[in-house]
Parts: C-alpha cells; sequence; structure tokens
C-alpha cells in the first residue's frame, strides 16, 4: 500500500504567510521604539526656563510702556549647555529672540555676527540670543545646528517649548530686539531687522 505524501494545503500557506507577516511587523516596531543611536547625545532644542519678575507687556509700535520699567529675569540652558541667566543688571545689554524658521531671522543672524567678528560691540555692553518659538515641524530645524553652521558666538538661551522667555519680554515678531541699560531696565524695543550700524548706535547709548 502506497502512502501518498501529503502536501500542504492553502490554509497552511495562509498561516504561515500570517506568521511571517507579524514577525516583520514585530520587527518594525522594535525598530521605531529602540532609541535611535544618532540621537544620543544630540543637543536639545527646547529647555526648561524660569521667569522672576514681572512679564513686560506685549510690544506694539507706538509709546511703549515698557521703557524705564524693569526687564525680568530669564535664566535656563544655553545652546552649550551651561547655565545662563538674562537680565537682572550688571551690564548693559541687547538681546534678540530668533526663530529658526523666520527669513528675516536667518538674514539678521549672518548680518550681526559679521559685526561682531569686525568688533563693533561696544565695549561693557553685551549681546544676548534667545532660541524661541522653536517647532520641529517648521524649516531650518533645529536652531542649535542653524546657529553653530552661522558661527553665532553670543550666549544664547534656548527658550522652552511655550516660549516662556519670549512671552515674559513681550515678543510679538522676529527677529525681536529688547535693549537693557545697566539696571537691568527697558531702554528700548524693537521688532524686525536691525540694521547694524543703528544697533551700534543705540548699544553705545546705553554705556
Amino acid at each position: 500500500m502506497t502512502t501518498a505524501t501529503r502536501r500542504p494545503g492553502r490554509s497552511t500557506g495562509v498561516v504561515i504567510a500570517a506568521v511571517v507577516g507579524l514577525v516583520v511587523v514585530a520587527g518594525g516596531l522594535a525598530l521605531l521604539l529602540s532609541p535611535d543611536e544618532t540621537d544620543e547625545g544630540a543637543a536639545p532644542s527646547t529647555a526648561p526656563v524660569e521667569v522672576s519678575g514681572t512679564d513686560l507687556p506685549p510690544f506694539s509700535n507706538g509709546p511703549d510702556a515698557a521703557i524705564g520699567t524693569d526687564a525680568p529675569t530669564v535664566s535656563g540652558q544655553g545652546l552649550d549647555s551651561a547655565a545662563l541667566t538674562i537680565g537682572g543688571g550688571g551690564e548693559p545689554a541687547a538681546v534678540v529672540f530668533l526663530a529658526h524658521w523666520c527669513p528675516h531671522c536667518r538674514e539678521e543672524v549672518p548680518a550681526v555676527q559679521e559685526w561682531l567678528d569686525d568688533g563693533g560691540l561696544p565695549e561693557g555692553v553685551h549681546l544676548y540670543g534667545v532660541a524661541t518659538g522653536t517647532d520641529a515641524a517648521r524649516p531650518n530645524f533645529p536652531p542649535t545646528d542653524w546657529l553653530a553652521d552661522e558661527g553665532w558666538t553670543p550666549s544664547t538661551l534656548l527658550d522652552d517649548d511655550a516660549s516662556r522667555a519670549g512671552q515674559a519680554y513681550g515678543l510679538t515678531g522676529y527677529p525681536y530686539w529688547v535693549l537693557l541699560d545697566g539696571d537691568g531696565r527697558v531702554a528700548g524695543r524693537h521688532v524686525g531687522a536691525l540694521p547694524v550700524d543703528q544697533l551700534e548706535q543705540s548699544l553705545s547709548a546705553l554705556r
């Protein structure tokens, strides 16, 4: 009596295909859920900030109610991961708030950096940056890479996900400049690109 060899039926083949499919899906999920080694050690794009003092009113054209008032002190993390505090007095300063996706900011940064490289910053005045308005879905992300590529040298604070530092200083557009006197009071605010000759003149008046 001859015994016939049983070949896998259609149902068996379907089961095998289903198992293989589950293995592939599981492997894909494992890749998605496991840490991306290329992201390990990457610089953060935002960081927590602490604000002390009273928020400035939102900036608008016309008489600025913030002039002469104490600017809030903002503390957090700089681009180099070191602790950084802006405000509080001690030296005249300019603070420029920059968004990585803002085309005017992307023009302002190299112009200001060239001016700094040429020694344009008046002696005794400090220049700070704040990387704010950060959004991974928008162009030119992350801001840390953008500013590094531009050779940006000013001490720059990473704002948090809610742009708390920008809110504290009354930010309403980009780039946004706030000038502080040596006592930490607001001496001027400006939205939009600020020509370097005008910037230098304004900073010289703070000394």
